[in-house]
């Protein structure tokens, strides 16, 4: 990891989140990572972060889906055809 996050945390709910974490036998930090994943997978922000293991056929079809287009984001009448996107001299 090159980055950390720093949040604050009423004190009672760190402490329940840590044991509840302990408890499905994982470290904090592995449960917020995932959340962060999930969450920006769910709101269509692309690519997420580079592949760093071999991924399932169910993980590859679901980042694909994800990284398809960003909500709000315009296709080129190009990308509606298939194509990259990008034109001559880009």
């Amino acid at each position: 990891m090159s980055d950390q996050l720093l949040i604050r945390i009423d004190e009672d709910l760190k402490r329940a989140f840590i044991a509840s974490c302990k408890g499905q036998d994982q470290t904090a930090s592995q449960v917020l990572r995932a959340f962060v994943r999930s969450y920006v997978a769910q709101n269509g922000q692309a690519p997420l972060f580079p592949v760093d293991r071999k991924l399932s056929g169910k993980e590859v079809k679901r980042r694909k889906s994800h990284e398809a287009l960003a909500p709000g984001a315009k296709r080129t009448a190009n990308q509606k055809a298939g194509g990259s996107g990008k034109g001559r001299g880009q």
